[in-house]
């Protein structure tokens, strides 16, 4: 089960394609959530980022919740205020 006190959301972006930014969320280590955004066959919009070595994951925020609704709810709003590639909205 999720600890859904350890929350966090993220963004990755990539020094080669400034402004292109994705938002996501987590309960996990930010680097082990990099590594499964990188796997190869993962349909994500965010794969547009991985085309050179330069993508980063950066933490914007910890969120420290009680359900993965709230988790979502908080990642739709880092998502509906600012510019991003995201295509799903959660």
């Amino acid at each position: 089960m999720l600890d859904y006190q350890k929350a966090k959301i993220y963004k990755i972006v990539n020094d080669n394609m400034p402004g292109t930014v994705f938002y996501g969320s987590t309960c996990n280590v930010l680097s082990s959530r990099l590594f499964q955004h990188k796997k190869k066959g993962i349909k994500c919009k965010s794969n547009v980022l991985f085309h050179s070595s330069e993508t980063k994951i950066f933490l914007v925020e910890t969120y420290p919740c009680n359900s993965k609704n709230e988790l979502y709810a908080r990642e739709r709003w880092w998502v509906e205020n600012n510019e991003c590639i995201n295509k799903r909205r959660v």
